[in-house]
């Protein structure tokens, strides 16, 4: 039995060719090593990329066999090199980035053998996503492990150090997290998840000045929805149309991302949150993001947009940074709803 090849599974390989990919620069020894493992892990998931083109399962399976058994080995070398301090730390690091690659292929693999079982159309194609999210993780973790094997980013515990928010944005922080947590219980009595999830990503472009890469938000999103099983679909269409008009409707080099601006957009997103729940109350949910397909599709386009401020290795390492830079701003929001919950 063959798998069929659905207009969804064509815009997932749209998203996943469009996914960052780490690079690393010639070093030491370890360093090189590294760089050698990211080139193997980029090659072999190129030729899943080609297979899935081709409509191929047969063959997409045995890449991602391929890719497995040589993320394993370049895993396994890798640990097995010996490095002290920072550099070790740095080992550990871009181990669990080979390794990330290994764990994609073989749910890639996984994924093929219950297609060809007889497996639906739709648990396969998550399964594929999954796949290449570990893979895309891989491109992170990669990065901003050679990056500490070269020196320029710290490393504790096995644990790449994320940079932090600017002095600048920490100022902001308290002011605009009052106002915002304000505007939200004003509107719908208390913070919601997606809506801290908004807040922590906007603060990271008043931060860097630019949208989050389309990664960070992308696991945003699914680190949201694994927490929150159940959420309603019109919770999570708002906060998607947000973020994909947010991030391609605006050249954003022009436009410098003020506090000001940062308001304005939060209050963006709140009018499209109210919109889906309007249109789920209507028995409509269609636009951008009507189906995972359609997500999948805007997402694709949004990774296009985005290269006009990121290279695809800074967008892997930016991707990285997001992660604390949201959750501290996610932090000051809670702690500002608590503060005004707490005024007579």
């Amino acid at each position: 039995m063959r798998v069929r090849w659905s207009a969804a599974a064509a815009a997932i390989v749209a998203v996943v060719l469009a996914a960052p990919a780490s690079s690393t620069g010639a070093a030491p020894s370890l360093r090189a090593q590294a760089a050698a493992c990211a080139a193997e892990g980029r090659s072999s998931y190129a030729a899943i990329l080609d297979t899935m083109r081709r409509g191929d399962p047969l063959a997409l399976q045995r890449a991602a066999r391929r890719l497995a058994a040589r993320a394993e080995a370049c895993a396994r070398t890798l640990h097995a090199t010996r490095a002290a301090g920072r550099a070790a730390c740095g080992r550990t690091v871009v181990v669990r980035g080979a390794r990330f690659y290994r764990d994609g292929g073989r749910i890639m693999d996984a994924a093929v053998t219950a297609g060809l079982r007889g497996g639906g159309t739709d648990a396969f194609s998550a399964s594929i996503l999954r796949g290449a999210a570990f893979m895309r993780a891989a491109d992170s973790e990669l990065a901003v492990g050679v990056e500490v094997l070269a020196g320029k980013r710290g490393c504790a515990k096995g644990v790449a150090a994320a940079r932090p928010l600017r002095p600048a944005t920490l100022r902001l922080l308290p002011g605009l997290a009052r106002e915002v947590a304000a505007i939200m219980l004003q509107a719908q009595g208390s913070l919601l998840p997606e809506d801290r999830v908004a807040f922590g990503l906007l603060t990271v472009q008043l931060d860097t000045g630019t949208p989050p890469p389309a990664a960070a938000v992308e696991a945003q999103i699914v680190n949201l929805t694994n927490k929150n099983r159940g959420m309603q679909a019109w919770r999570l269409a708002g906060l998607r149309t947000f973020w994909v008009k947010h991030a391609t409707e605006v050249d954003w080099r022009r436009y410098p991302f003020t506090a000001a601006r940062f308001l304005q957009a939060y209050r963006t997103y709140l009018t499209w949150k109210v919109t889906a729940l309007q249109n789920q109350r209507n028995q409509f949910l269609g636009g951008i993001v009507g189906s995972e397909e359609a997500w999948q599709r805007a997402v694709a386009g949004w990774r296009a947009w985005e290269t006009r401020w990121y290279t695809r290795e800074q967008a892997s390492v930016a991707a990285y940074d997001a992660w604390e830079r949201s959750f501290k701003a996610e932090r000051a929001l809670l702690e500002a709803e608590a503060a005004l919950k707490r005024t007579p």
